[in-house]
């Protein structure tokens, strides 16, 4: 099956966090499996650009990425690239199905103005745009904006895909025509062989021989309740001295915030501030972790959390995370209904204390390869597009 994607960003634009690992795992596993991908991106990263070849085929781990140039200006829609748009003018009638991950975005009308003109079936895959967080925010204008021209674009699509019930229940308040269907996100399994030294890693970063270690791992951003992370992780500090919070990711505006935070309540000496990592550093610093927590007012699946999973971190999360309902049921982790200071705290100092938290590691790490594996999230994808194209040939 001939699939093209239609993504605002790839890798390596990991500014944007959980998306750009999520896209690209999803093209090399259905690659993986014998589907012949192309992906059709452009070379956004953030306020940055990639530096990378415009308009000809480059392959990135196995699968065939197309970058074109956005042009930025105060007139244009975000991510807008001419020649992306010609390409898709030029080259969906070549594949089967169109996959769009780009919704309210110059990529995502050129997409599915071609794919409608040209009779080819298209998914959207929303990201969690449609989620009631998302929506709440530049209201007015995404309304408007969605009944003039999204919900169009939308209704005449396939299938839309969501990567967790939590998103496919919010999307579906807005009635689109279109069937959800529900595929998670895939993880790499941590791949065996020896890793760089668990103590050495925590002592680089102050974490005391006894002490434990938390992570938050995302962009530093208002809809993470970093603000209530660090609070509560002042609480926890006072039973346990020796513990270390790590928030691990690029700064969206939120840090300077965060940082004169954790320096009132006195434990600016014990909350560590990382930047973004690379895929390795980051596996290093998940095998010196004790916990993670994703507090997110919205996350549509929570990738760094099953990340956390695989290496056998347990993970602490909210309800408004689309993997919080799967880890619950799964035990691997604890979920909190009502994500406020009191039972923050007392649910992350009684986690650290459990001496049944690598057991729950352990069960963690199961927990992702059965049922998060790269191969089998690509299978259940595959089936999922071969289900829409075939409907277009009946």
């Amino acid at each position: 099956m001939k699939i093209l994607f239609i993504t605002s960003y790839y890798k390596p634009a990991y500014t944007y966090g959980g998306p750009t690992k999520s896209i690209s795992a999803l093209c090399e596993g259905l690659s993986l499996i014998g589907a012949e991908v192309t992906v059709f991106t452009t070379n956004a990263n953030g306020r940055d650009a990639l530096d990378v070849p415009f308009s000809k085929p480059v392959y990135v781990d196995g699968v065939e990425v197309w970058y074109f140039p956005r042009e930025r200006s105060r007139w244009t829609p975000e991510f807008y690239s001419a020649e992306l748009a010609r390409a898709c003018a030029s080259e969906v009638r070549k594949f089967d199905i169109v996959y769009v991950c780009a919704t309210w975005t110059h990529p995502m009308a050129a997409a599915s103005k071609c794919s409608r003109q040209l009779g080819i079936p298209y998914v959207v895959s929303p990201r969690g745009s449609f989620m009631a967080l998302a929506m709440s925010q530049k209201w007015l204008k995404k309304r408007a904006y969605l009944r003039l021209f999204e919900r169009k674009r939308v209704d005449c699509a396939a299938g839309i895909h969501c990567t967790s019930s939590l998103e496919a229940e919010q999307t579906q308040r807005f009635g689109f025509k279109p069937p959800i269907f529900i595929v998670p996100n895939s993880v790499d399994l941590p791949l065996p062989g020896p890793r760089r030294d668990r103590l050495r890693i925590r002592a680089e970063l102050g974490v005391p021989e006894n002490g434990t270690l938390s992570l938050c791992v995302g962009r530093k951003h208002v809809e993470k309740r970093l603000d209530l992370v660090i609070a509560a992780f002042a609480e926890v500090a006072l039973g346990l001295t020796s513990a270390r919070l790590a928030l691990v990711g690029p700064d969206y505006g939120a840090e300077m915030k965060l940082r004169q935070l954790a320096h009132r309540l006195k434990v600016s000496d014990k909350v560590i501030f990382v930047g973004l990592l690379q895929s390795d550093q980051m596996q290093d610093l998940y095998s010196a972790a004790d916990v993670l927590l994703m507090l997110s007012r919205r996350e549509s699946f929570g990738l760094s959390a099953l990340e956390a999973l695989a290496a056998g971190v347990p993970v602490l999360l909210s309800k408004d995370v689309g993997l919080a309902d799967e880890v619950g049921a799964a035990g691997v982790g604890r979920v909190l209904p009502r994500p406020i200071f009191r039972e923050v705290h007392q649910v992350w100092h009684e986690m650290l204390l459990d001496p049944g938290l690598k057991d729950m590691g352990l069960h963690g790490r199961s927990f992702a390869a059965n049922h998060f594996s790269r191969r089998s999230v690509a299978e259940r994808m595959l089936k999922a597009l071969q289900g829409f194209h075939a409907k277009t040939l009946e």
